[in-house]
């Protein structure tokens, strides 16, 4: 099976850790772990903005600065690795993360930083990313301390709300930090709410555990391939490094 890893940041952009893993480290890593691709979710939103050496640029200027952790990574990893564009977004409002998968360069450019701050609403946002059109959006770790969830984008039973104002799933496993994840009570959330579910190692500090993903029979050959696949569910999630059904 192709294994492939939807979570984690490298220190090429607003890295959260401050031993967070170069572009050859993570190659190096990933392909010792036996992995066939990789979804690269470096922070993107408030969170890291914020920051003083960004809060001046202009969305147009941190897209491009973004982006080349992105090429860097690709070129690190050649043909060797396959390498995807994805992101942890952020929000002003609250402290949640939420990984996004099918970005592309084009893409990223139209995501209006500005526009996503002036709303307070969580289903508005969403509703907004949906909007770029063959994206996903996955909750990052729901359980851990400090993040919450958002009842309201995961009613699913009854459909309340338009699908593009709902989450697409929810990360049910993550290696980093395993102990405070409370995986069990997001397995059970997942199950009540019939919501899809996503596994990441959460790689983004050096020496962290390689031990999540989603393994497939078939190749993912591009973003619009693993966007569908996450849709129909195609996949088995890598828990612990081991690969159990979803």
């Amino acid at each position: 099976m192709y294994k492939y890893e939807l979570h984690l940041s490298t220190k090429d952009f607003a890295p959260k850790y401050s031993d967070a893993p170069s572009a050859e480290e993570v190659v190096e890593n990933y392909l010792k772990a036996g992995y066939s691709g990789i979804v690269l979710t470096n922070p993107w939103g408030y969170q890291p903005f914020k920051r003083s050496d960004y809060i001046y640029k202009s969305p147009k200027q941190l897209t491009e600065e973004y982006l080349e952790g992105y090429y860097k990574l690709k070129n690190v990893a050649g043909k060797e690795l396959d390498v995807f564009l994805g992101a942890e977004v952020t929000f002003k409002h609250c402290t949640n993360e939420y990984l996004v998968y099918g970005l592309t360069p084009e893409k990223l450019a139209e995501f209006d930083l500005s526009g996503i701050y002036s709303l307070k609403k969580i289903p508005d946002i969403f509703a907004r990313i949906h909007a770029l059109g063959d994206v996903l959006i996955y909750q990052a770790h729901p359980f851990m301390p400090y993040s919450r969830v958002v009842e309201e984008v995961y009613q699913l039973r009854p459909a309340v709300r338009p699908l593009e104002q709902r989450i697409d799933g929810m990360e049910v496993y993550i290696a980093k930090d395993e102990e405070k994840a409370n995986h069990f009570l997001t397995k059970k959330w997942a199950r009540d709410y019939n919501t899809p579910t996503i596994s990441g190692s959460g790689y983004s500090s050096v020496g962290d555990r390689i031990a999540g993903g989603i393994a497939t029979e078939e190749k993912i050959k591009d973003n619009s391939d693993l966007v569908k696949i996450l849709s129909n569910e195609e996949y088995k999630l890598i828990s612990g490094g081991e690969i159990q059904n979803v």
